[in-house]
């Protein structure tokens, strides 16, 4: 007897039938016992068992990848993001679905996502970003049933160069700079060491007592950043044309993308997230602890040493031995 979807396993002499269900689990096939063929019950349950795996045959052919899609984006996984985050996964998921979207969710391989990404290798960025929400929302899908493909499996990420501290001279120049919006602009950069986009969202109602509130974008970490002596001069001298400390030349809010053209045209290749390891390594060199630096910036300790490449050993110790010498 030869049925589809059947095959028969032989033991100690006598026969036994299996009904693949069309279903994996981890990857191999998962297959349901038939009963004997002698009994009334076999093709009833076989019939069963056939329309069952053609049910779900169908189901999957509708899962397409834009389905996925659709249906992580109302998920309580993908709402406990941080706004931010959101924002970001969903351009990355605009980016999925223009390339993917008619796919079969099962269908898309390690090898389709691998070239997406030689095909932005020049945005490695962004293209790293498209890699890491399609590994987030397949994840949450297999765990929903709704695929069981691993599509980012072995696919090695894209190198991303660093963001480079700015040479000292280059940033005492944009700290004196007749620019007035890239003046402040690195002023609350360098001196806080905040993300740009959490800097244009600062509010003069943010300041209360020298400190400066900061609830972080990314992470949502809320921080009372003391403000520096020259920060202060800077904002002392900055008319209030708004709630925001930096913004439009009207007052109204500003985004970080008009930020970054201006202070592209002031700085060449630097840009505004390589002061964020200015003031790392200024606050190490000023003899910080790792924590202390972390209150500032919000940084954990590791991430703290990351950006520490390229700190004067010099300051360093001449630090050190003036704290010794306190102690004497």
């Amino acid at each position: 007897m030869r049925l589809k979807h059947v095959k028969t396993v032989t033991s100690r002499g006598k026969k036994y039938y299996y009904f693949n269900t069309g279903q994996k689990v981890q990857g191999k096939a998962v297959y349901s016992r038939l009963p004997d063929p002698a009994s009334e019950s076999f093709f009833t349950t076989y019939a069963a068992m056939k329309a069952g795996r053609t049910k779900r045959a169908n189901a999957k052919s509708y899962m397409t990848v834009a389905k996925l899609i659709n249906l992580y984006e109302k998920s309580d996984r993908f709402n406990a993001l941080s706004s931010s985050s959101q924002k970001g996964y969903l351009i990355a998921l605009t980016k999925v679905n223009h390339n993917f979207g008619n796919a079969p969710a099962d269908d898309l391989q390690p090898s389709d996502v691998t070239l997406f990404m030689d095909e932005h290798a020049a945005t490695p960025g962004s293209a790293n970003m498209v890699k890491s929400v399609i590994g987030a929302m397949y994840k949450w899908g297999r765990k929903r049933e709704h695929t069981i493909a691993k599509p980012v499996e072995a696919v090695d990420k894209l190198s991303v160069s660093e963001h480079e501290p700015w040479p000292e001279p280059l940033l005492e120049r944009a700290l004196l700079s007749d620019n007035d919006r890239v003046r402040l602009a690195v002023h609350l950069l360098y001196f806080t060491g905040q993300r740009i986009g959490d800097v244009v969202r600062m509010r003069w109602a943010d300041i209360n007592g020298g400190y400066i509130h900061v609830i972080q974008q990314k992470t949502g970490l809320e921080l009372q950043v003391p403000i520096h002596s020259r920060l202060q001069l800077e904002l002392d001298q900055t008319p209030r044309k708004g709630f925001n400390i930096i913004g439009r030349f009207t007052g109204a809010p500003i985004g970080p993308q008009p930020i970054r053209i201006a202070i592209k045209k002031f700085a060449g290749n630097f840009v505004p997230h390589g002061l964020r390891k200015n003031a790392v390594i200024a606050l190490l060199e000023a003899g910080c602890s790792e924590d202390e630096v972390g209150g500032i910036t919000g940084q954990g300790p590791q991430m703290v040493r990351h950006y520490s490449k390229g700190i004067s050993k010099r300051r360093l110790g001449d630090a050190a031995i003036l704290k010794w010498e306190k102690k004497v």
